[in-house]
């Protein structure tokens, strides 16, 4: 008779006491089934204990030397103790996972009785009740603490019927799936990202399936339409919603968080990183391959500017001293992973700058001109800035048409009562830099011409950034060359003006220069 805890690596040995495979929620089990003498995926042996007395827990057993077992079994449950408590306390505080942390309890439970085994190797049965099948495919899956309640051993150590005394055998845990093949897409220039399937995980009760998650790491090869330059991964833990539909037009849903961010560092352009801090994301899985669609927050970091003119001011400083960055919100990835041909769709007219929550590089025009919200533009706005009624602006930097894809700031600024001018600093994927203005009201081409009225505009010939270095600091103008103003269908003055309007802190400047020309 079995009157003290008992723990054993050899199923054999096991089964003189109680045949785990025999009892009912193990042998009928319609969700998992379980290989108690192969080791699980963590390549451990696995190893059973029972636990027949309610005075004290297995934990409290095993610091008394009170159980039963070999001196490299002894050692073996006191290993799988430590790490599996080790892995239930990082999923736990990390993704607010406790499959494994209740799993394990009854490692602490004086009154728990009955069986458990640690690193079991398990099969799913039916894939769809733990998510994506073609990622549960390839998994390796295993039991890190599996529970058996109500069983009781008679005189000869045999396993008590379930119907006798009123006991009903009942298993518990927790399983993990571990990526048999690491990469579910491969590193391709067509592809444009890595995705890896790191581990799911689920808790399980005969044959229910709780809570299925999963964690992946995503690794950007282009952003931007420019190289990465390292192979940062983002972490992403998502938790299965349910299957849509039926048969099959099932679709799998999960839910995803960000688990651990990265600063993506681009190649050759004036926007030196992106900083993913915040994403949430939903993914679907069906026949036709796993979509998955994420949303990031974080911070623009531009790279400090070789000289005084600074049109890009959200960054660190040269000599990286003090930080500097752009708070934004809504970079829009969409990965389609079809299994021939997997793609990255990026949208970036939805970026959103927070430039409330964001620091701007001393000196810079951002930092020295009074302006208001900034906002984003691209080429995926509909063509090129001249499309968008900007026109080219003079700077003190060598600039040029951009092409392709291209991307720029907004930054709008109130020039004098009922005049706005909307200055875009942009670049291209090639690293070229543009800079433009345009009037509020402006549609299709490029235009230098603001009404102001019904009956009254104004036109410029053309518009240049002037910078000034001082002692006490940088300072920037804005020079609207060949002013002239419609009234009533008449254009005045008759010869020149040039207009200077110098932006400060507390109020917007100007002066004038007028030639007739005679």
């Amino acid at each position: 008779m079995l009157n003290r805890c008992f723990a054993t690596s050899s199923l054999d040995a096991l089964r003189v006491y109680f045949d785990p495979r025999t009892i009912d929620p193990v042998a009928s089990n319609t969700a998992l089934s379980f290989s108690f003498d192969r080791p699980g995926a963590l390549a451990a042996r696995p190893l059973h204990v029972l636990k027949p007395e309610t005075d004290r827990s297995l934990a409290q057993l095993l610091d008394d030397d009170a159980v039963d077992a070999s001196a490299d079994d002894a050692r073996l449950l006191r290993e799988l103790i430590v790490s599996a408590r080790a892995l239930a306390r990082e999923c736990s505080q990390r993704d607010g996972e406790p499959a494994l942390s209740l799993a394990l309890a009854c490692v602490d439970d004086p009154s728990f009785t009955g069986a458990m085994m640690f690193n079991v190797a398990a099969t799913p049965k039916k894939a769809e009740l733990f998510g994506d099948a073609a990622l549960v495919g390839r998994c390796s899956f295993f039991a890190p603490c599996l529970r058996v309640e109500g069983i009781a051993l008679d005189a000869g150590g045999g396993l008590v019927e379930s119907g006798a005394q009123g006991l009903s055998p009942r298993i518990a845990g927790c399983v993990q799936g571990l990526a048999a093949t690491p990469m579910i897409v491969a590193a391709s220039a067509a592809a444009g990202f890595v995705l890896r399937l790191d581990r799911m995980t689920a808790q399980f009760v005969n044959s229910t399936v709780i809570s299925p998650s999963l964690d992946v790491s995503l690794s950007l090869k282009r952003l931007f339409e420019a190289p990465v330059a390292d192979a940062a991964y983002l972490k992403l833990h998502g938790t299965y919603v349910d299957a849509i539909g039926s048969g099959a037009n099932a679709t799998a849903a999960y839910g995803f968080s960000l688990r651990a961010g990265a600063e993506l560092r681009l190649a050759g352009l004036p926007l030196a990183s992106v900083a993913v801090e915040g994403a949430t994301a939903t993914s679907l899985s069906g026949t036709a391959g796993w979509n998955l669609r994420l949303q990031c927050s974080g911070k623009l970091r531009f790279a400090a500017p070789e000289g005084a003119y600074d049109p890009f001011g959200f960054g660190p400083s040269a000599a990286r001293s003090e930080d500097g960055y752009l708070s934004f919100t809504g970079l829009d990835l969409s990965f389609a992973l079809p299994p021939a041909a997997p793609r990255l769709t990026t949208t970036y007219r939805t970026i959103v700058p927070r430039e409330e929550v964001s620091r701007a590089r001393a000196g810079s025009f951002a930092a020295s001109v009074p302006h208001g919200s900034p906002w984003f533009l691209c080429h995926q706005d509909g063509g090129s800035p001249e499309d968008l009624g900007y026109h080219a602006v003079a700077a003190p930097i060598p600039g040029g048409r951009l092409s392709g894809a291209w991307f720029g700031l907004v930054l709008p600024l109130d020039l004098m009562a009922g005049l706005r001018v909307e200055l875009l600093f942009g670049f291209d994927a090639a690293g070229t830099q543009y800079a433009g203005a345009r009037f509020p009201g402006a549609q299709g081409a490029a235009s230098t011409s603001a009404a102001l009225s019904h009956l009254f505009s104004i036109k410029f010939q053309d518009i240049a950034i002037h910078l000034d270095q001082r002692e006490t600091g940088t300072d920037y103008s804005l020079l609207l060359r060949g002013l002239k103003a419609n009234a009533l269908r008449m254009e005045l003055p008759e010869g020149s003006c040039n207009l200077a309007l110098l932006p400060r802190a507390d109020a917007t400047g100007w002066y004038a220069v007028y030639d007739n020309l005679k």
